[in-house]
């Protein structure tokens, strides 16, 4: 056991003069000030993880024995938010003894390692803007019902127990929701787990551009071959098929202001006091609008052919097709609140990730089964979208055909299988496969708009040309394209 040194913070020091503030900082002293007074508490957890016996041995003691040491992660690990950290706790027994002492007789707990997640202080706004706390209030309803043993779906609409199942151990989370500040403390799935991307992805997907993938696969697999691709594509497709069953057109999600678009369908649905969009919705539409027709658009020369490159040479391209599908996307007619509810109401909706691509989705080596990491974006939607989203975003488009649609068909079973599967009478498989590509390819023209001023410009068109070999091989152009900006 290696030797840690830590002092017992002081948990008696000066109270932050804000939620936010004590959020913010990642100091050893504050970190374990926060953990201590977390509600419940997870003492009881981290004395079982760190192997500690404590049966005969008092909260308070335990509390006073507990150490944490923040230390920072792997380059390129950091988070799109700037201060996701890794988190060391351990018990300094020797103040216990002879009342608490390890299973094996240790005077030293073990060393548990955890993902401390939060915001740099520089990104908060950001993170309010699109509102990446929720995954606070989600993780909130999981810890709750896994410590009860039971879910409230009925009540609340959000089966935790099934979440449970696919989301990483959380062992405490805060956030504050008029700043944007938050703090999750999560199960370090690294030494078991891997990104899909070295599988799901290969050498093709930008997560993996300065990566060895074939090094990374082999240190995983030393002993057997890793996955099929194909077969991983379809696991994180049932993945998705389950999530979206235990969440289909459950009425009671749209109470959740916290689930993004959950406020949207409510007024599409006339489920709210009355059927006008929220103000969130129109702001967005016009922004995206603007972005397009006043921004980039006017930004880039028009080749002949009928592409858009960047006038200052720094490698954007947009094929003709994509310009015409964003053209279409930021029409009047489709920013139009009626066009957007006409599709809402005659759809169906579900909870879904949000943000499902192979950087959040971790391959266990020993099962091959996959847990969900990321709910910032977790919201109400089309389920099918999470899968082509998955596809555009890091999947070579020579597999937009066979190994897209063999995983698609494999979701649709899932999803229609079982005591709670959907009913496959009223939601068939081309309705399925319409919003996979309409709806999928929605999602991408939104994203195309929202990173335009956030990735570098030979990134947003990879992506741009990924858009363009989905809609191509689904014979999708502006003039049949039936989709609607999803943001």
């Amino acid at each position: 056991m290696r030797e840690l040194s830590s002092t017992t913070a002081d948990v008696t020091a000066t109270p932050f003069q804000s939620l936010t503030g004590e959020l913010c900082d990642s100091s050893d002293t504050n970190v374990k000030r926060w953990l201590l007074r977390q509600t419940p508490s997870p003492i009881p957890a981290l004395t079982k993880l760190c192997n500690v016996e404590s049966k005969d041995t008092s909260l308070s003691d335990l509390e006073a024995a507990l150490c944490v040491k923040v230390k920072p992660l792997d380059e390129g690990h950091v988070g799109a938010m700037g201060d996701t950290t890794r988190l060391e706790v351990w018990f300094n027994l020797d103040t216990l003894l002879p009342v608490a002492t390890t299973n094996s007789g240790r005077t030293k707990s073990r060393v548990q390692e955890f993902i401390l997640k939060a915001v740099a202080k520089d990104r908060l706004g950001t993170s309010l803007q699109h509102g990446l706390t929720r995954e606070v209030e989600l993780y909130k309803r999981v810890m709750a019902d896994g410590n009860s043993g039971h879910s409230d779906k009925n009540v609340e609409g959000v089966d935790s127990i099934f979440l449970q199942s696919v989301a990483p151990t959380v062992i405490a989370c805060e956030a504050d929701m008029t700043t944007g500040a938050k703090r999750v403390v999560l199960q370090d799935l690294s030494k078991e787990m891997f990104e899909s991307g070295a599988v799901i992805g290969k050498k093709h997907t930008p997560l993996n551009f300065n990566k060895d993938v074939d090094a990374i696969l082999q240190s995983r697999y030393p002993c057997s071959n890793p996955p099929p691709q194909e077969e991983m594509v379809v696991e994180a497709f049932l993945v998705a098929a389950r999530l979206h069953k235990a969440h289909w057109n459950q009425k009671k999600l749209l109470q959740h202001a916290w689930l993004r678009n959950a406020d949207i369908y409510q007024a599409a649905l006339g489920t709210n006091e009355t059927n006008s969009p929220p103000s969130r919705f129109e702001q967005t539409m016009q922004y995206l609008r603007h972005e397009w027709t006043h921004n980039i658009r006017p930004s880039m020369i028009l080749q002949d052919n009928g592409d858009l490159i960047d006038s200052d040479d720094g490698g954007l391209c947009f094929s003709k097709r994509v310009v015409e599908l964003l053209d279409m996307a930021t029409s009047h007619e489709r920013v139009q609140w009626k066009y957007h509810r006409s599709k809402m109401a005659k759809g169906n909706f579900t909870m879904i990730h949000g943000d499902f691509h192979p950087g959040n989705l971790m391959i266990s080596t020993e099962t091959n089964t996959i847990t969900l990491l990321d709910f910032e974006m977790v919201g109400v939607g089309m389920g099918p979208q999470d899968c082509a989203q998955l596809v555009m975003s890091h999947l070579p488009p020579d597999c937009f055909g066979h190994a897209a649609e063999v995983a698609l068909s494999a979701y649709y079973r899932e999803l229609t299988s079982g005591s709670n599967g959907v009913d496959a009478a009223t939601y068939t498989f081309d309705q399925c496969l319409g919003e996979y590509t309409d709806e999928g390819l929605g999602k991408w023209l939104w994203f195309l708009i929202i990173l335009k001023n956030v990735m570098p410009p030979p990134m947003i068109s990879y992506f741009a040309a990924q858009v363009d070999a989905f809609a191509t091989h689904h014979e999708r152009d502006a003039s049949n394209w039936m989709g609607t900006l999803n943001f």
